[in-house]
């Protein structure tokens, strides 16, 4: 998946993936999320990495993904073509620059001083941090156009899940597809899958963890955005370790009193938090 998946601004040892790993049993849980990243290039990097000793696929299908862009050209029997992408160096080598990180520091440094709603965030995190920033300004511009031909980017997605299964399956593993719970996200999903919903299996996410733009759910986002927090990430976690149960994953339950002591700590010692 996408920033969402990656954890995007959150210390290692707070991520969703070291929660969950510390309580299962038989299973390890690995995080190949990109902060930007949309469902062909989410696709590509299961391509990438399909000789991993991968037995189950979790795809992490976000509002925007319908939008993605034009790196892989299908047929209609479930086989696809690559297309080799222009690397663009400009970005490339502004994205390397220290003054870059300097214009990140002023910006984030100041928002926290004037604005409540904002707080700073760990160097460490600058470079996923802005990865994601400059890719949505590009990646804005391709979804304006899918709104406009919204069949012709359902068809493409249908297509894209399509061949995403094949390839797992290819590689005896399971492909699953988990849902942001977002009741217009989840109801855009099941109307694009209609015709073939016996063909995937997917689990909607916990309520809780949607992102209120109106009231700003701190407990479990940001204030910055709407990615989970270290607390978001204890709440998704338990929600990823329910859905494991079903598919016959065990685990035992989560200490989160130790883990909301570590997390604590942590807010008490750094300026970095929600």
């Amino acid at each position: 998946g996408d920033s969402f998946s990656e954890n995007i601004a959150i210390e290692k040892k707070f991520e969703y993936s070291n929660f969950i790993n510390k309580y299962l049993k038989n299973y390890q849980v690995v995080n190949y999320g990109i902060g930007g990243y949309s469902a062909d290039q989410v696709f590509l990097r299961y391509l990438k990495y399909k000789d991993h000793d991968i037995k189950k696929v979790f795809y992490f299908f976000m509002p925007a993904d319908t939008g993605f862009a034009t790196d892989i050209k299908f047929s209609n029997n479930r086989s696809y073509v690559l297309k080799k992408k222009k690397i663009n160096y400009f970005i490339q080598i502004l994205g390397k620059l220290n003054i870059t990180y300097f214009a990140m520091d002023i910006i984030f440094i100041s928002r926290d001083i004037f604005n409540k709603n904002y707080s700073t965030i760990n160097i460490e995190n600058y470079n996923n941090v802005l990865a994601n920033k400059i890719y949505r300004k590009f990646y804005s511009k391709k979804f304006d156009k899918c709104i406009k031909n919204k069949e012709i980017c359902d068809s493409n997605f249908l297509k894209l899940l399509k061949v995403f299964k094949k390839e797992v399956e290819k590689n005896n593993s399971k492909f699953y597809i988990l849902l942001y719970p977002n009741q217009k996200h989840i109801n855009h999903f099941k109307e694009i899958i209609k015709n073939e919903k016996e063909q995937f299996n997917y689990f909607i996410l916990d309520r809780n963890l949607e992102y209120n733009y109106i009231d700003r759910n701190h407990k479990y986002q940001f204030r910055n955005d709407g990615h989970w927090n270290e607390y978001g990430n204890i709440l998704f976690a338990e929600n990823l370790i329910k859905i494991f149960e079903k598919l016959g994953i065990k685990s035992t339950k989560i200490n989160k009193v130790n883990i909301f002591k570590d997390i604590n700590l942590f807010y008490s010692q750094y300026k970095y938090w929600t």
